[in-house]
């Protein structure tokens, strides 16, 4: 009886490592997930500010963080102008 507890017991150890196993695997790769995801909304935020610093006419359709960019250069843009036209 003893051996058959310890052998069971052995059994649900490694049932219980694979699964921390598996879920620490699903945790890493939504983590790289996220972390790609932010990185194409820091990118297409600066793709929207340059075009922006650029002269370029703003391009619909590019996101969300690509207009955002282009608003933030445009109104920066606009209070420089401000500011050096008052001198």
């Amino acid at each position: 009886m003893n051996v058959t507890y310890i052998q069971e017991f052995r059994v649900k150890q490694m049932a219980q490592k694979c699964n921390i196993d598996k879920t620490a695997e699903a945790i890493m790769a939504k983590e790289d997930e996220i972390e790609l995801l932010e990185m194409s909304v820091i990118t297409d935020f600066l793709d929207g500010q340059s075009d922006c610093k650029e002269g370029m006419p703003h391009k619909s359709g590019k996101g969300d963080a690509y207009d955002r960019g282009y608003a933030a250069q445009y109104e920066l843009d606009q209070i420089n102008n401000e500011r050096t036209r008052n001198k």
